[in-house]
């Protein structure tokens, strides 16, 4: 895709940006992005194309999350919530 896509952060537009660099920034659910279809400012959870590319960067920082959780909490939550991590 060589379609132009923009972000917003508070009331700075930035870019254009191909599809192909949006896939490799580092946004989340409520980064709010102008794409070539409409002028008006959506959440990247909102768009379809890049439902898919979200769910891998949620699924892969999870357990970094619950590890992180986990090493402060002790080996007693550590043994009960394991099975669920891997």
């Amino acid at each position: 895709m060589n379609e132009e896509y923009y972000l917003l952060e508070g009331d700075d537009k930035k870019g254009p940006f191909t599809f192909d660099e949006l896939v490799k920034m580092d946004i989340g659910i409520y980064t709010e992005i102008i794409t070539p279809v409409s002028d008006k400012p959506q959440y990247a959870s909102e768009l379809p194309e890049l439902n898919g590319i979200l769910k891998r960067k949620v699924s892969i920082s999870l357990p970094k999350i619950t590890w992180l959780l986990l090493a402060n909490a002790g080996w007693p939550l550590l043994l009960i919530i394991s099975p669920y991590t891997c």
